[in-house]
């Protein structure tokens, strides 16, 4: 299967002539002819400095207000710090966990916690961030990707073990997410562990868990 038909949940459609957002085209020729394909990473840099910037607001916004609510109410700027401190390292700590989550290609996350929840919001955070910039078509594309490899793996397996009680053999679906990982750590090794073993008789989901474990080759 070639590269550019990777397994994905949700695809961008870009059209060349007019870009994919019609309503807001003012009639000037589009960027590299409307072609906004971007590496993950840029996700991941955005996204940063916008978690980044909206503690940032929060934390201004209390130190401005904070003496005024203390001389209404005495301890409560205190209490407010902490709040803000446990919120913003649980926010990082989380933020960490999607980036090896994607980085590893394992589920570190429970999809709630992950593609199906807070990912959701901080997509659209980023994608307003980016927008004040200019760059929210390059920032949505990269973010679409990252989406992608969280979701497809997990999303996959009631299907893959519905079409092994069928009767299926495991290399029929496996053979289309060869390229899922293409240019991250364990792509080597996601692709050598699929394509030796799904072929096997009885391989089942254990080797596509296995194929997901990260690389141990120094290659």
């Amino acid at each position: 299967m070639s590269e550019t038909a990777r397994p994905q949940l949700i695809r961008i459609e870009v059209d060349r002539r007019l870009g994919h957002e019609w309503d807001e085209w003012d009639g000037n020729p589009l960027p590299n002819q409307g072609n906004y394909d971007s590496p993950p990473r840029l996700f991941f840099q955005w996204s940063a400095a916008g978690l980044a910037a909206a503690l940032g607001v929060v934390a201004l916004a209390l130190y401005l207000l904070g003496p005024r609510i203390g001389l209404l109410l005495p301890g409560v700027p205190t209490f407010l710090w902490l709040g803000l401190g446990v919120a913003a390292g649980a926010s990082w700590l989380w933020w960490l966990l999607i980036l090896l989550s994607y980085t590893t290609g394992r589920s570190l996350l429970p999809a709630k916690l992950a593609e199906q929840g807070p990912f959701l919001r901080l997509m659209s955070v980023t994608s307003r961030v980016a927008d004040r910039f200019g760059r929210r078509d390059w920032v949505e594309n990269a973010a679409v990707k990252v989406y992608n490899a969280l979701a497809v793996v997990r999303a996959m397996r009631p299907y893959v073990e519905a079409h092994l009680a069928g009767g299926g053999r495991l290399h029929q679906i496996t053979r289309h997410m060869l390229g899922l990982f293409h240019g991250r750590p364990g792509a080597r090794h996601w692709r050598r562990i699929l394509s030796e073993r799904a072929n096997q008789d009885r391989a089942g989901w254990e080797v596509v868990e296995a194929a997901l474990a990260p690389a141990a080759e120094a290659a």
